[in-house]
């Protein structure tokens, strides 16, 4: 069994999603099989029945959108073909901590959600 294990997941519920909904939708979409652990956060994607392996690495992509904030529906946008995601460490564009604080301001929207 080929498997990948992401971080953890911080779980954003939606009242108006049933439970395991988004779930079902990232196996449908992308052939995978996915486990989460709900005490530890982990996330486990078994790719092995995957159609395509490109799919399998965008259901990972998905499942690291949405532990960084993203909603559900901005980070199911990285199924289109040209889109990818890509984390940047701050720290190596900016060299002091001021530089640092008013990049991290730039990148956030209003509340401190994720911009884009």
């Amino acid at each position: 069994m080929r498997c990948s294990t992401l971080g953890f997941l911080r779980a954003n519920r939606r009242p108006d999603r049933a439970e395991g909904a988004t779930k079902e939708r990232l196996q449908k979409a992308t052939g995978t099989r996915i486990s989460v652990d709900s005490a530890s956060g982990e996330v486990a994607i078994d790719h092995a029945e995957a159609q395509d392996p490109v799919l399998a690495l965008k259901a990972r992509d998905i499942v690291q959108a949405m532990a960084r904030g993203f909603s559900e529906d901005r980070a199911f946008r990285l199924l289109d073909e040209d889109a990818y995601f890509e984390v940047f460490d701050i720290k190596d564009f900016a060299h002091s901590k001021n530089r640092v604080a008013q990049s991290a301001r730039g990148l956030s929207a209003p509340g401190g959600r994720p911009a884009g």
